[in-house]
């Protein structure tokens, strides 16, 4: 019997393995945001013709889970059980899966691991705070029971009030409430339980004036007493015995019914119980009255507090330092369990094929995660195969044990940049020179290294000395990048994150005063140094591993390096602090360290790494780089602002990289967290093509606008940063040309919002929480008044000569950056909208509604007449002049991401796993030109993209006018055709030209001119002979 259990086991994990080989391979990937009353799941049905039609493969699915009521991105899940009801219902989402398979389209989910969204929407949150840690959801959150502060112990600080609890209380907005049987506090719109044992304190409250009401002997007197009774027999909360534990949670649930059912049958009794809840209310002027209140308060396992309180004592781990989001402890098996039980369903009906993972830094440990996360896939495609075909005398329930160890064992062995049995993409910010863990078994990153690099080949690095001049004139004499960087981080520490820091330094009190060598170092010196250990982190996070598994040298030198440069920085606190920290960092444990001393130990060092990540987001991407503004397209998650540029040879260097380490990574240009759109992004890098002109025409827009600024402390508003960041946004996004006025008040509003937003980012002037009215109501006047100045000012005149350039350049930028995203090492990710001309900037901007109606209709035209009756050169040439001629309206734009997904349809190896083959180019105009062969067994296809077009055009001496830039601009700049290409023909992708290759080698070379004669990008499609 033994034997045909493991017979069956094997056969159905085979079986399993086989399934997950079958779902469709990912080859391009579409970002849609879900939001409520925008775009739901009916809409999405919608597009669905249309993404096939463009090229793609997945359907990339913004989170849609059922979250907060009134979110808009669904981050702030509170049940990763269900769908979002907001969005449409399960058929509907059923009908929308059906459709993709229809149309053999597959999806990739967004998966938020880490957090979930506190409030009443919440039932697990809210049976945490109504039954403290006996709740059964208490695990579930990442919850110090016994923190710092005493007051606090086995209760949840829950920081929503708008001001000092007292005032709160006092002023009446505090309320308690009843309703079908339950007591409840709330807070303008939130909503809090009472804690069981609290229904006697309020219900025993004028007892005589009931009986009195009544009659002693009514049957409805005893039932209120027994209730009571019932009540103050509960355990306590504290309770630990699993079976009381249990008749609590049943008992309480009979109380509310009891009640409930009792009100609603006598009406004495429910105008009794009113009369009590005025009782408890008070009266606003009167702060004896709360008394009452405040002590029913306080026996709850929670204790609201000012919303301002939570950066220095809130004692639950959130998502970076947003009090609405906390998280969720993803390292215990039942809570993993429960939190994918809804995507491993998904999984198994063949729904989803590819998940991106949110913020896996917030992971206790990453990689148990993703292995747990395969093996769990795996799990899902072995029940499939069992379903399908279900032996006789055996269920599925009975064989998971050993099924789900088998499925740990067979993925076990799992890497980094393998595609597993799940394709698992991690939004993992990766600086430069940084690779994802070889451990984790994940295909790639969401592609923001990519993002930073493509962008890279279009800055000029010879504008380097200029474009520091003109930030030192808005600036002063500026910080060093990676000192402001340092100081930003210690500022996010010391503000948003002082409760986290509070909390690990307690706990590392309580490991040294274990050892008599470190008992004496005090609380305020191990603070001190963890702050300055956390500051100097030179990336987001490690990621060393519980235990006694041996350390990642990288990781190794992470650590060396921050406390290294910490002591340098902090030489008034002892180096034995430091060296202390970094033994227990590095796990340098010695003979006489007791078993409860390393746990201790190593809870810390899995704490520490979760706390380094958001000092880092906060401190660098939220905080630096909206101050450090020297060229901002180059301020992007995980990018550097003060790059010179990338080289050609070194973005051939990442891909190649790429293609051998994350060959599935995907490569993005937008998505809905950047802080601009590439569109914008690529016309401010056209800045630095230009950096003379710009300084002069900046210098004197601030002469021009000196005017429209106001007086303020320590100077005028607003400061240098700021200006100079505005000027620049308004080169990148606006839309061009002179706005009728409804355009122009509504590009005013996005323009104020978004400049609102990065001063409160900053944090220099004013910031979310310490909002600064009279530099705000400046800023905002500012923006205002450049934007509203008649179109006869000479600001605007010198503006729309600027814009038009920045313009020009940047839409053949786009282009070029379109094909290197199509045809590099990785898979091509297009974030909603973008396959137009896109100009919006950070988030909420970048979420709006997008015109699916107007994309289909002009893809479906450009369809018909490329493809009617043929796709001859003179057909496809001619319509690609036309889109070239009107490139303003973002067809061009589109039909070249169409082509070249059109093309990575019809050759998918060829781009997945293809080798990478960098091509020499020769002559004047070289290093204006990127090229590259794709190339798998008989399959060839060189890809040709120009790049820093101002550039070329300044040094040719040709005018920045015609769209794309002339011919005559390449002169006899010469690409080598690779040395195995000896005989063929090429075919270009975009407009049907074909070019034959003759044997001789001195003809192996196009002429760049021949190529981009009619845009500045070429894919050719090679038939070898």
């Amino acid at each position: 019997m033994s034997q045909d259990n493991d017979d069956l086991i094997e056969s159905i994990l085979r079986r399993g393995l086989e399934l997950s080989r079958r779902f469709r391979p990912l080859r391009a990937a579409y970002r849609v945001q879900f939001a409520p009353g925008q775009f739901g799941f009916v809409d999405a049905q919608a597009i669905v013709d249309y993404l096939e039609a463009l090229g793609i493969s997945h359907f990339y699915a913004s989170p849609h889970l059922r979250c907060r009521r009134g979110s808009v991105h669904g981050y702030d899940i509170v049940d990763h059980g269900e769908i979002n009801t907001q969005l449409g219902t399960g058929d509907d989402l059923a009908e929308l899966h059906r459709r993709l398979a229809e149309r053999d389209l597959s999806m990739m989910v967004d998966w938020v691991p880490n957090h979930m969204g506190t409030g009443q929407d919440n039932p697990y949150w809210m049976d945490t705070l109504e039954n403290g840690a006996s709740s059964p959801f208490a695990p579930f959150f990442d919850i110090d029971w016994k923190p710092v502060k005493s007051a606090l112990t086995h209760r949840v600080l829950v920081p929503v009030l708008g001001d000092f609890y007292g005032l709160a209380l006092e002023r009446g907005e505090i309320r308690l409430e009843f309703d079908r049987g339950s007591f409840f506090l709330s807070y303008f719109e939130h909503r809090f339980p009472v804690a069981p044992r609290g229904y006697s304190r309020i219900l025993s409250l004028r007892l005589d004036a009931l009986s009195q009401k009544l009659g002693a002997g009514h049957a409805d007197l005893h039932e209120y007493h027994s209730i009571v009774t019932s009540i103050e027999n509960l355990p306590l909360r504290t309770e630990t015995s699993p079976e009381r534990l249990v008749g609590r949670r049943r008992e309480k649930e009979v109380i509310k019914r009891r009640l409930a059912q009792l009100t609603e049958r006598n009406e004495v009794v429910a105008a009794h119980v009113r009369e009590t809840l005025d009782v408890f209310n008070g009266d606003p002027g009167d702060p004896q009255s709360y008394v009452l209140l405040d002590s029913l308060l306080e026996m709850q396992a929670y204790r609201l507090a000012f919303w301002k309180v939570a950066l220095e004592e809130i004692n639950y781990r959130r998502f970076f330092d947003i009090n609405e989001l906390v998280a969720i402890r993803m390292e215990d098996p039942a809570v993993f369990s429960q939190a994918h039980r809804l995507l491993m369903t998904w999984i198994e009906r063949g729904w989803v094929s590819a998940v991106r993972i949110d913020h896996p830094d917030g992971l206790f440990d990453p990689r148990e995660y993703f292995q747990h996360l395969q093996a769990e896939a795996l799990l899902a495609f072995c029940r499939r195969a069992f379903t399908d075909d279900p032996p006789a005398d055996r269920s599925f329930a009975s064989l998971e044990p050993v099924l789900r160890q088998r499925c740990l064992a067979e993925t076990a062995a799992l890497s980094s940049g393998d595609s597993g049995v799940l394709l698992i993409l991690v939004e993992k910010i990766l600086t430069r020179g940084e690779r994802l863990p070889a451990s984790w078994a994940v295909a790639g990153s969401t592609g923001y290294d990519f993002l930073n690099s493509v962008n890279g080949l279009f800055v000029d690095p010879s504008s380097a000395r200029s474009l520091d001049r003109t930030y030192r004139k808005f600036s002063g004499p500026n910080l060093r990048l990676d000192e402001l960087v340092y100081r930003c981080k210690k500022l996010v520490v010391q503000h948003s994150l002082a409760s986290e820091l509070n909390l690990l330094a307690h706990r590392l009190e309580t490991i040294a005063e274990a050892d008599p060598r470190t008992r004496d170092f005090t609380l305020g010196s191990l603070s001190d140094a963890l702050l300055e250990i956390i500051a100097c982190f030179p990336v987001y996070r490690t990621y060393i591993p519980l235990g006694e598994a041996p350390i990642d040298e990288r990781d190794r030198g992470y650590v060396n390096v921050a406390v290294d440069e910490a002591m340098l920085r902090l030489p008034t606190t002892s180096r034995l602090v430091f060296e202390f920290i970094r033994d227990i960092l590095l796990k340098n444990h010695t003979a006489r360290t007791a078993p409860s001393v390393r746990d201790a130990r190593h809870l810390f060092v899995g704490n520490f790494q979760q706390l380094t990540s958001p000092a880092t987001a906060k401190g660098v991407e939220d905080s630096a780089f909206y101050v450090y503004n020297r060229l901002v397209s180059q301020n992007e998650v995980g990018g550097d602002p003060d790059s010179t540029g990338l080289s050609v040879v070194d973005f051939h260097e990442l891909n190649r990289d790429r293609l051998a380490h994350a060959a599935m990574s995907l490569l993005a240009t937008s998505t809905h967290d950047t802080k601009r759109s590439e569109d914008v992004r690529l016309r401010i890098d056209a800045l630095s093509e230009m950096p003379d002109l710009w300084h002069g025409v900046v210098t004197s827009w601030e002469k021009m606008n000196r005017r429209l600024k106001r007086a303020g402390r320590p100077g005028r508003i607003p400061d240098g940063y700021d200006e100079y960041m505005f000027y620049q946004t308004l080169v990148g996004a606006w839309p061009g040309g002179e706005l009728d006025a409804a355009a122009r008040r509504s590009f005013s509003e996005r323009m104020q919002r978004y400049m609102l937003k990065a001063a409160r980012e900053a944090k220099v002037h004013t910031s979310w929480t310490n909002n600064r009215t009279d530099y705000e109501e400046g800023l905002l006047a500012f923006t205002r008044g450049v934007i509203d100045r008649p179109y006869s000012h000479p600001f605007w005149r010198t503006f729309f000569d600027i814009h038009t350039l920045a313009t020009w350049a940047g839409m053949q930028s786009s282009l070029s950056q379109v094909v290197l995203k199509a045809t590099s090492p990785g898979i091509p990710d297009f974030y909603q909208g973008t396959e137009l001309w896109d100009l919006h900037l950070v988030d909420p901007d970048n979420r709006g509604p997008v015109d699916f109606e107007k994309r289909r209709q002009a893809l479906d035209e450009l369809a018909r007449r490329a493809t009617g009756g043929s796709e001859g050169a003179s057909n496809l040439e001619s319509l690609v002049r036309e889109l070239a001629g009107e490139p303003g309206d973002g067809r061009v734009k589109l039909y070249v991401t169409w082509r070249c997904l059109r093309f990575r349809r019809k050759q998918p190896q060829l781009f997945t796993k293809g080798d990478y083959l960098p091509l020499p180019v020769e002559g004047d105009a070289a290093d204006h030109v990127v090229a590259f062969v794709r190339r798998r067994h008989d399959s060839m296809a060189i890809v040709v993209a120009g790049r820093l077009f101002l550039s070329l055009s300044k040094a040719a001496g040709v005018a920045p006018i015609d769209f794309p830039i002339r011919p005559e601009a390449w002169g006899e700049t010469r690409l080598a055709l690779p040395e195995r290409m000896t005989q063929g023909f090429l075919r270009d992708v975009f407009t049907g030209r074909s070019l034959s290759v003759a044997a001789p080698s001195e003809h192996r070379t196009l002429r760049v001119a021949d190529l981009f004669g009619v845009l500045p990008v070429a894919l050719l499609e090679c038939d070898l002979v």
